[in-house]
């Protein structure tokens, strides 16, 4: 079987920056921010059959199966839970232990970056990040994790064993130039590598994506970005990629232009608040039930026509029905109803109130008791259909009538031990 071809990836950040790095608000997670950069992937994509096998690499917090299916639409959607760094991303991307060379189907994979807090000895704080990653059978990055060593990048052992690996035949032909990612220069490997009998051109680079701190997997697709922008057609080159307590090495062959979406060149300030303005932390209260009861079996039914704006098109009026009911709101009809997506941008908002301590739901009581009050906005989506969503990462007053407004798919409450979601509003840029 071939090896599949890496062909579109895209990079999704929180908008909030804690400690100078994207860090998530209390209503984000590993889910939500997953979700967001596989609908990134989507965006000007050629249309497809629906994505059959999942595979996540990270942490995914307290997402199933049955949300990422609801979340893409999927209802026969597998999904496979790998471990995270350089191992788990470049084992799967070269169809290593864990994973299908190729599956049963359209396959998009995962990756999660999201260690919030968490910090090592002289690294910058972890930021949170996400990429959704899309395989086929054409043109793109082909990418084969050829082997590892154990020990420090600049270990002389370590060194001979690349060395000997690479110019002794086991990566095929030869390559066009090296990538090195580690945090410090490896001086003795450069050397090594400009005077080897076949002597490469080596580029060191210090491990991660500008601005966005500790992130390893992310870390690891963004050095096969940057190789990807200097490798020409056919052309291969040799990536490695330092560990924890060893070095990861993989071959790279480029079989065309590989589409990368987001700020793969760094994480800009632009749009972005800071986290003290971000909502209480409310991780605690997963163990306490808030607001009216829904049974966990009617919430799941609804959220895929929710999470992703379906509606049915009447054919009798002719008018829309958000959400999906199976009939028309209208005029009752039942039969030939059809299925339409509608947007998730350009919403404008028609009404803005602001919800302070003692107006909000009881389900919001944690999000405003430190006298934090939130905005609620009414926007127009399309041919009459209107939306009442939560305003999130920006503070009460930002939004006004007239102002267009994008939805994303954020924690709303928690009920019987896990989070519900549902859509919430993000200002555009004016």
């Amino acid at each position: 079987m071939g090896r599949l071809t890496l062909e579109r990836a895209a990079l999704a950040i929180p908008t909030r920056r804690r400690d100078g790095v994207p860090s998530m608000g209390a209503d984000e997670d590993p889910f939500t921010l997953g979700v967001e950069a596989l609908e990134a992937l989507a965006q000007g994509a050629e249309p497809t059959t629906e994505i059959r096998h999942l595979k996540v690499i990270g942490n995914a917090g307290p997402a199933t199966e049955e949300l990422f299916r609801a979340a893409l639409g999927a209802p026969t959607l597998a999904v496979e839970y790998l471990p995270p760094g350089p191992e788990g991303v470049l084992g799967t991307l070269g169809g290593g232990q864990g994973s299908r060379e190729r599956d049963a189907g359209p396959s998009a994979t995962l990756v999660l970056d999201s260690a919030r807090g968490a910090t090592s000895a002289g690294a910058e704080k972890a930021g949170d990040a996400a990429v959704a990653l899309r395989f086929g059978d054409g043109l793109g990055l082909e990418v084969e994790l050829i082997g590892r060593q154990e020990g420090p990048m600049d270990d002389a052992e370590v060194l001979q064993g690349v060395v000997t690996r690479t110019f002794g035949g086991a990566a095929g032909s030869a390559p066009t130039g090296w990538l090195v990612v580690a945090k410090d220069r490896p001086d003795r490997l450069l050397r090594a590598l400009s005077t080897a009998s076949t002597p490469v051109s080596a580029i060191w680079r210090r491990s991660g994506v500008t601005g966005l701190g500790e992130a390893p997997g992310v870390s690891t697709l963004g050095a096969l970005a940057e190789m990807s922008r200097s490798l020409g057609r056919e052309q291969s080159g040799l990536l490695l990629i330092e560990g924890p307590s060893e070095v990861f090495i993989a071959a790279v062959r480029s079989t065309g232009p590989c589409t990368w979406i987001g700020p793969w060149d760094g994480a800009s300030d632009s749009g972005m608040t800071d986290s003290a303005s971000a909502l209480p932390d409310t991780q605690d209260l997963l163990v306490v039930s808030q607001g009216a009861y829904i049974p966990r079996a009617t919430y799941l039914a609804g959220v895929s026509s929710h999470w992703r704006m379906m509606a049915d098109r009447c054919p009798s009026c002719r008018r829309l029905t958000f959400p999906r009911r199976g009939s028309c709101r209208w005029c009752g009809a039942r039969e030939g109803l059809v299925r339409e997506r509608l947007p998730r941008t350009g919403l404008r908002v028609e009404a803005v109130t602001t919800v302070s301590s003692g107006g909000q739901p009881t389900e919001f009581d944690a999000q405003v008791s430190s006298g934090t009050p939130y905005d609620v906005v009414i926007a127009n989506v399309r041919d009459g259909v209107r939306i009442t969503v939560q305003v999130t990462d920006y503070p009460p007053g930002t939004v006004r009538v007239g102002d267009r407004v994008s939805l994303r798919l954020r924690r709303l409450y928690p009920m019987e031990g896990e989070w519900r979601y549902g859509l919430k509003a993000v200002p555009e840029a004016r």
